[in-house]
């Protein structure tokens, strides 16, 4: 009856390793490629025992052996630091707590309760397969020290290898992880970088408009100062043209002025020089002489 029992206890633990996390020797474990072929190993070890096949009971004389002693010194350990403690009426009062704090109180002595009955089944199971009735029962001789050693020591290798498949799921994990983050901050950096670059063209192409709205506004002061300048060259060239004219006008006059002036005189001039002497010219007295007035007899 046992065996049966164990046989079960072996397949829910490997159909929960499946289904969810629970796939060691206590029920704990990851949903990862290790937890699985671990939790298809304790379905192949709960069919092999309800066969009654040799190799499923090697198997389950290491796994009962581990689980009845680790997990009986565990639940020893818990019980006597919460006495120590003085912790185990106050945990067993918050499990009728309301709330999240008594759910998981809750949760924690169902566990408990798991683990103890766990520890009880794998505890009748190894004993029964170490007796000579269960020997009977898969038809091996009676005499399991070495069949138990050599097993446990299988299923130490079992769970080394398990931890380290584990770690190095764990491991790609966090790789993956880190694979998709750097690959979504390269994403975010293409995209800030796609920004700036858009902002940059855009600056660029704001300054190369304020540069030709410069450039057509210098070139528009520059018509404007050549306009003005050809304007004042035609206004000068038009004042000098009028004051050529004007005075073009006025020299004719003065010329004709100035050439009357200056038209000698056919008058006779009575001159006395230094000495009294008396000369007569025409027109002016030569140097060194004295204009004389003349009678008018004379």
């Amino acid at each position: 009856m046992i065996v049966k029992v164990g046989a079960w206890l072996f397949i829910v633990n490997g159909v929960l390793g499946v289904l969810s996390s629970n796939t060691g020797p206590f029920g704990m474990g990851g949903p990862d490629a290790a937890s699985v072929l671990l939790s298809a190993l304790f379905l192949a070890v709960g069919i092999g025992l309800l066969h009654q096949k040799v190799w499923a009971r090697w198997l389950a004389l290491g796994v009962s052996f581990l689980t009845w002693t680790i997990g009986s010194l565990l639940l020893l350990f818990i019980v006597v630091w919460a006495l120590s403690e003085g912790k185990l009426g106050a945990f067993l009062a918050a499990s009728f707590m309301g709330g999240v704090g008594g759910a998981v109180v809750r949760w924690v002595l169902f566990y408990l309760l798991v683990m103890l009955v766990t520890v009880i089944i794998d505890y009748k199971l190894f004993f029964h397969l170490c007796s000579e009735e269960g020997c009977e029962e898969f038809g091996v001789t009676h005499g399991s020290i070495g069949t138990v050693a050599l097993s446990v020591v299988a299923w130490l290798v079992i769970m080394f290898f398990d931890a380290s498949l584990s770690r190095g799921d764990a491991v790609t994990r966090a790789l993956a992880s880190m694979s998709a983050e750097s690959r979504r901050r390269e994403a975010s950096n293409h995209a800030q970088m796609e920004r700036d670059r858009a902002q940059l063209r855009e600056y660029e192409e704001s300054r190369a408009r304020a540069e030709r709205a410069a450039q057509l506004q210098n070139r528009q002061e520059d018509d404007r100062v050549r306009r003005q300048e050809e304007m004042n060259r035609i206004r000068a060239e038009e004042s000098a043209r009028r004051e050529a004219e004007q005075r073009a006008r006025i020299e004719p006059q003065s010329t004709g002025t100035s050439q009357e002036d200056e038209k000698p005189s056919s008058r006779i001039l009575k001159c006395r020089d230094a000495s009294g002497g008396i000369t007569f010219t025409q027109g002016y007295c030569p140097p060194g002489t004295k204009l004389v007035e003349m009678p008018a007899s004379e």
